[in-house]
């Protein structure tokens, strides 16, 4: 069993329940348990808490500020690069594809096997109605918690956006009845701020991307006149090679709307790889996760701590259980 505890204002947390095994342990020890506080106040707030050993929520990093060595922060999509290197061997792949790369800004890493990776898969392919909805909708509180803080990050503090979702690639499961489950956590993450409303848009176009492989061609753009000159976020839940999203990104740009940013939920990490991965994990790992900052604004504007530490004072949990 999976366990997600989402806090709200005021309380804290005493203890939860391990995932895999079902015991119950101290928070701070190894478990696999997904930790999501949010503020329930109109202006959402987010903090995750990752267990001794970072294997749950891993703040994606900046461009810069790690000391040069055994690893680089590619410049990209902020994971990792080889020692000396400006970008990843995926990014520097897809953009002689797809040309100069829009902003990609991970709300956060994972490693294949962790919770948020089964999170992240469970949402669209759980095995249980229930399952796939409960996680679903961890994940559009947490999108919709860190839009509530870093929306200005992307796209300055006035005008509005419009949240495109990016489809699969491939067929869609039944039960998924037509619509990417994507598609609906959008439209609840959506909710966090007046200015931003989702389009889903996109359908698969004649050349579906493929890993390494993205192609303007990988997705097709509805209502393309109503696109012209707005300002849209590129919304994945996992970004991978990227092939995907830099596609989705590149079909919207090639109809007149101006990408401000491609926004993964998660961006994949393989410390097996190779060392210099392995070396970025291995730092990357250990640094809790912060609502204040992203990828994109490093140390975060003051005006975004300040937001952060005045809604942090105390913690009032409820517990989400989830069948694995």
């Amino acid at each position: 069993m999976l366990t997600i505890i989402v806090g709200f204002t005021g309380g804290s947390v005493q203890r939860v329940v391990a995932s895999t095994y079902g015991r119950r342990q101290r928070f701070g020890q190894r478990t696999r348990t997904l930790f999501i506080v949010f503020h329930s106040m109109p202006s959402t707030t987010l903090h995750l808490a990752v267990p001794l050993g970072g294997r749950v929520a891993v703040p994606a990093p900046p461009a810069q500020g790690d000391p040069p060595g055994a690893y680089a922060v590619c410049r990209h999509c902020h994971g990792p690069a080889a020692g000396g290197r400006q970008a990843c061997w995926s990014c520097t792949v897809l953009s002689a594809q797809v040309g100069t790369l829009p902003a990609i800004v991970p709300l956060f890493l994972f490693a294949l096997g962790s919770p948020v990776h089964r999170a992240l898969v469970g949402y669209k392919a759980g095995a249980s109605p229930n399952s796939r909805e409960a996680r679903a909708r961890a994940l559009a509180e947490t999108l919709a918690a860190w839009l509530g803080v870093h929306l200005g990050c992307l796209a300055g503090d006035s005008g509005d956006v419009l949240v495109v979702p990016v489809p699969s690639s491939a067929a869609g499961r039944q039960s998924w009845n037509g619509r990417h489950p994507l598609e609906a956590l959008c439209n609840d993450a959506a909710t966090s701020s007046p200015r931003l409303s989702t389009a889903p848009v996109l359908r698969r176009g004649p050349e579906p991307p493929r890993r390494l492989q993205a192609s303007r061609s990988g997705f097709l753009v509805e209502a393309t006149s109503s696109l012209r000159e707005r300002r849209v976020l590129v919304v994945d839940d996992m970004f991978v090679s990227g092939a995907r999203s830099l596609s989705a990104a590149s079909a919207l740009a090639s109809v007149g709307a101006a990408v401000l940013a491609v926004v993964p939920l998660g961006r994949l990490v393989r410390p097996e790889h190779n060392e210099a991965t392995a070396a970025f994990w291995r730092a990357r790992r250990l640094i809790p996760y912060d609502p204040a900052r992203c990828a994109r604004c490093s140390l975060g504007s003051r005006h975004t701590r300040d937001r952060v530490l005045a809604h942090r004072a105390s913690i009032r949990t409820a517990t989400l259980s989830v069948a694995a």
